[in-house]
């Protein structure tokens, strides 16, 4: 008992010199909490408890200074025009924000799935933005979409794109809002898109050498980014994966990096040998 009460009284000093790092503590006991409303709680309730105890000269400690409040959340703007945003990290983001205006929950849920490969021009042929969620109330999210979106640009519309009452999964296309169309993917399931997007930024990062090959495959050939990038690395179809096997091949994370670094060394060693520097 005494080790432990020389523990306590050493954690209580230690917190008077250096002061409260994230936290904020109770003087006469070690209950640290990270809310003030909390801590005020515990206050009533430690000073009962040392009253009961004929503890006389305990006296409350003076509270520490409530939290700035958090600011208000940007109010949704209106899009009486269509938005001149082009790149779709930033299409993505606008999204994000506009729904956290409404539901905040939701808002933390959503995933970009789409961007795997840059944008075959700057100027047309502009891939569409995908972006996913885990939900299992489809209308609930369409509402909510609905919401984010107040004023529409004329011929815009926030809808299903595809829905079936006994799939799993729904689409809510956004368009005419943004240069790109917006298809959110919501699913009951794994969201396998994101870890898609996952694999292939770090292909893009990592062997730049490839990307090339990848969005020649997807302009002249009309592969999708996960068919493209299952091509170029001459990956083998995993079993039972079924007559598109590249987007299960595309989640094993090692089994893309092997091949890549495979194909990689056989591309710099190729322009080495045709192409020898000087």
């Amino acid at each position: 008992m005494k080790t432990v009460e020389r523990e306590r009284k050493r954690k209580r000093k230690a917190f008077v010199e250096d002061g409260p790092l994230h936290m904020s503590c109770c003087s006469e006991c070690d209950r640290r909490f990270s809310y003030n409303r909390n801590l005020a709680l515990h206050r009533n309730w430690c000073e009962a408890y040392h009253r009961s105890q004929g503890n006389t000269a305990w006296t409350r400690p003076e509270p520490t200074a409530p939290p700035a409040p958090a600011p208000a959340p940007a109010p949704v703007p209106a899009a009486t025009k269509p938005m001149n945003i082009t790149q779709q990290p930033a299409i993505f983001a606008d999204l994000r924000r506009r729904v956290a205006a409404v539901d905040p929950a939701l808002a933390g849920d959503l995933y970009h799935s789409s961007g795997g490969l840059p944008d075959l021009a700057k100027s047309a042929e502009l891939s569409d933005v995908d972006v996913s969620v885990a939900c299992v109330d489809f209308h609930a999210l369409l509402a909510t979409l609905q919401r984010a979106y107040p004023d529409l640009p004329a011929g815009a519309a926030v809808a299903f794109d595809e829905y079936d009452a006994d799939a799993d999964y729904a689409v809510v296309a956004i368009t005419g809002v943004y240069p790109r169309p917006v298809h959110v993917y919501a699913a009951t399931s794994a969201l396998t898109a994101v870890a898609h997007r996952s694999v292939e930024v770090m292909l893009n990062a990592k062997f730049p050498q490839l990307v090339p090959m990848a969005l020649a495959l997807k302009r002249f050939a009309g592969m999708g980014t996960e068919e493209a990038w299952f091509r170029v690395l001459e990956m083998q179809a995993p079993a039972g994966a079924g007559e598109a096997p590249w987007y299960q091949a595309l989640l094993d994370r090692d089994a893309v990096l092997e091949a890549a670094e495979r194909q990689a060394k056989w591309v710099d060693g190729y322009l080495a040998d045709k192409l020898p520097l000087e």
